[in-house]
């Protein structure tokens, strides 16, 4: 089964899945088979009304045989049963003719399964399409049926912001609070949704430079400024008066790292290297102290606590643009653990190390640091395997994305019968 593809793409391809190649048809012959797949009611259609709908300007005899051109094209590539034709002048797709991903979205709204109705909706129905040669009701068809669809989309992704939220999962709401803004960048209630969730999840900073963000655009856009209850809520954000919100209890909840299972370890010796996320070099700073002697525990402890200094000290030079208010309004910290290259291929050190640092790092009321699925799905996004070696520039990018003030990464060598970070 063919599969036509209309929300950001405008495409048929030859499988159901959408992964065949396209079949380079026409752009008025792939509007038409939109048309007989979405316009309501749906069933058959009569070809006159097809004929005045697709070739306006066109004689009835030219028109119809248009008409019957491109249906005849149309047929070759969903198939002889794909079509459905009647004596009396009507034509429609045949139940199962063609996979569609409006009407898959659409069946997901309608049994509320939210999730799946955002995943489908990647962009805009036939986002700046144009059909040359159709009539203005054509075009206002395929307006209104893009205005439903991106508003349903938007609050499905409301929806799925709260489902993710009451589960406590955190960082699901947000970024379904965040999708909700890319559907639809200029309706202010999802922009305040956004920036409650931002500032519920600790976020503070972020929730600020997102609101800035829109009040430029809106100003650039339409010369506009937001609305009193938009200003409010940034207020209550800058000022510490907005009181968050909790996620509830759940075994739902996204956990951190595991310990470390139980090795036996070499000495270390410590360099540590901690960046900010925004800044443009890292800064490094040496604790050059041999631990030798030290159990393995106490060891990764010393080294939690050499990357918090360090890290706290880049993240305030970050923000030392900032109000003190907006500063103590942040009382939780994110930060991102990188896995160390391992210089001594084998030993499986590089994991074990950062898992170790991830885990002392989340003991502190200060920190929390991204887990593996927060950053695997971010590397998703940027679209890089998630078994990508991060480097500094590609780090620095997650923990921009994901809210992090800073990042952790370093390496692994073996001198000496030593393992030195």
């Amino acid at each position: 089964m063919a599969r036509l593809l209309t929300l950001g793409r405008f495409e048929l391809r030859g499988d159901s899945a959408g992964s065949g190649a396209p079949t380079g048809t026409q752009p008025k012959r792939l509007a038409l088979l939109t048309y007989l797949a979405l316009a309501t009611p749906r069933g058959l259609h009569r070809r006159d009304a097809l004929m005045a709908l697709f070739w306006p300007e066109s004689g009835t005899d030219e028109a119809r045989s248009a008409l019957r051109q491109a249906l005849h094209h149309l047929r070759q590539h969903l198939g002889d049963g794909g079509l459905e034709t009647r004596s009396d002048d009507r034509v429609g797709l045949a139940t199962g003719g063609v996979s569609c991903d409006a009407l898959d979205f659409e069946a997901a709204v309608a049994a509320g399964d939210d999730a799946r109705a955002v995943s489908l909706y990647e962009g805009a129905f036939l986002d700046a399409v144009f059909v040359r040669g159709v009539s203005p009701d054509f075009e206002e068809w395929a307006h209104r049926l893009r205005t439903r669809l991106r508003g349903e989309a938007a609050e499905a992704a409301g929806r799925l912001s709260e489902q993710e939220w009451n589960a406590g999962r955190v960082e699901g709401a947000v970024a379904a609070a965040r999708r909700r803004t890319e559907i639809d960048p200029e309706n202010e209630g999802a922009i305040r949704a956004l920036l409650g969730t931002l500032h519920d999840a600790g976020r503070t900073v972020e929730a600020l430079s997102v609101a800035e963000r829109f009040r430029q655009q809106l100003q650039q856009d339409h010369e506009l400024e937001w609305s009193r209850e938009t200003a409010a809520l940034v207020e209550s954000i800058q000022e510490g008066t907005r009181t968050p919100r909790e996620a509830p209890p759940t075994q739902a909840r996204e956990r951190e790292a595991p310990a470390a299972p139980e090795a036996a370890m070499p000495p270390l010796a410590v360099p540590n290297a901690v960046a900010a996320a925004g800044s443009p070099t890292p800064p490094h700073a040496p604790v050059a102290r041999r631990l030798a002697g030290l159990p393995r525990l106490l060891v990764f402890g010393a080294v939690a606590v050499a990357s918090v200094f360090a890290w706290r000290g880049v993240a305030a030079r970050r923000d030392g643009g900032a109000s003190p208010v907006a500063r103590e309004a942040r009382p939780v910290q994110r930060v991102l653990v990188t896995d160390f290259v391992e210089r001594t291929p084998g030993r499986g050190l590089g994991a074990l190390v950062a898992s170790a640092i991830r885990v002392d790092l989340a003991q502190s009321p200060m920190l929390r640091v991204l887990t593996t699925a927060q950053v695997s799905a971010t590397l998703k996004l940027l679209s890089q395997p998630v078994e990508v070696s991060i480097d500094d520039s590609l780090a620095r990018e997650i923990a921009i994305r994901e809210g992090a003030s800073g990042f952790v990464m370093g390496e692994v060598h073996d001198v000496g019968g030593q393992v030195v970070l």
